[in-house]
């Protein structure tokens, strides 16, 4: 008898991993998980390879052509989408319950079996680069991408996911086939069933769909350490925008047990209307319209810090009293009041 809400997992033989948690109700999620991301394109790094792919698979497969893999979960009343990170591509369904199958299904094939079609590569990566064109014409994006250069100086998370404007025009399919079957293998794909599905005829299914699946390649790219720091780094660009904008950022190396304190601390700091650093710089001395704290986990190690929004002529009085601020909290630290 399985226990609702028990977490039932299964590796392949070819090295696939498979984890079910079944519930109650009338939906399953459904998530395929590939172990690859902008940091793993080797000596292609910056044409986005990862994040193109991801395009590509919704645009054809062996079993659904052209746009059916998609148009197939909307019939079902299901919705499907993906992402791109720096060390993943996830793809993801929510179906009724009554459609798991299909939705393992689906997504099984565009992640084996993609065409890429010829005549669509082109159109998606114009979509591709009409979309990289505005992640550098939005104040934010172009504030974070700049920031992670300058935190980080050597490990590939220093380069945005979608990659730049003039590598992603010269990606071509073969260079994507390749990709694909360099690292979509077996032993890089992870499922994810949530929700009223049986665990056992879902790793049935998925036995019958994707156990003959073979590992063509176990290699994994060297990923550079970053070197310490011993210096501030300064970088300023300008922006056409009426407003100002500053990120402060920190690298960030969670030891055992202590991501818990990191989160909660970034936290008090600024993640809330109600937190320490908006309390002071928005209401008691509103010279940020916004500040808020950021703490992401990356696979180069962490960045964490601080980010604000101010006018023109309060930026240079922003920038020291923040700087003030987290001296004095530095050494003052944290009360348990605050914390709790």
């Amino acid at each position: 008898m399985i226990k609702l809400s028990q977490t039932l997992s299964r590796k392949l033989s070819n090295g696939m991993n498979i984890w079910v948690l079944p519930t109650e109700g009338v939906s399953v999620q459904v998530m395929c998980a590939i172990s690859t991301g902008s940091i793993h394109e080797a000596g292609q790094l910056g044409c986005g390879l990862s994040h193109f792919l991801e395009h590509m698979l919704f645009q054809g497969c062996r079993d659904y052509p052209d746009t059916a893999a998609a148009e197939t979960i909307r019939d079902l009343g299901g919705n499907i989408n993906a992402y791109t990170s720096y060390d993943k591509t996830v793809y993801h369904t929510l179906i009724s319950h009554r459609h798991w199958e299909s939705a393992v299904t689906i997504l099984s094939s565009m992640v084996r079996y993609p065409l890429l079609p010829e005549g669509r590569f082109e159109l998606e990566k114009a979509v591709i680069l009409r979309e990289c064109d505005r992640s550098f014409d939005q104040p934010a994006g172009r504030l974070f991408s700049e920031l992670a250069q300058t935190v980080f100086r050597t490990h590939p998370v220093r380069i945005p996911i979608i990659g730049f404007r003039e590598q992603i025009s010269r990606v071509t399919r073969q260079m994507a086939l390749d990709y694909h079957t360099l690292r979509y293998n077996p032993c890089r794909c992870n499922w994810v069933i949530t929700g009223n599905a049986d665990p056992e005829k879902v790793f049935a299914l998925l036995e019958k769909l994707l156990g003959s699946w073979e590992n063509v390649s176990l290699r994994e790219p060297a990923l550079p350490p970053e070197l310490p720091q011993i210096g501030p780094r300064h970088r300023e660009f300008y922006f056409k925008d009426t407003l100002s904008r500053l990120m402060l950022g920190i690298r960030t190396e969670a030891q055992p047990g202590s991501l818990p304190a990191q989160t909660i601390l970034w936290g008090l700091l600024g993640m809330g209307s109600g937190s320490v650093l908006p309390r002071i710089l928005e209401r008691e001395n509103p010279l940020a319209l916004e500040i808020r704290t950021f703490d992401h986990l990356l696979p180069g190690g962490g960045m964490a810090g601080v980010s604000a929004v101010t006018r023109h002529e309060d930026m240079p009085k922003l920038l020291k009293v923040l700087k003030a601020e987290l001296s004095r909290l530095r050494r003052s630290g944290i009360s348990k009041a605050e914390v709790e």
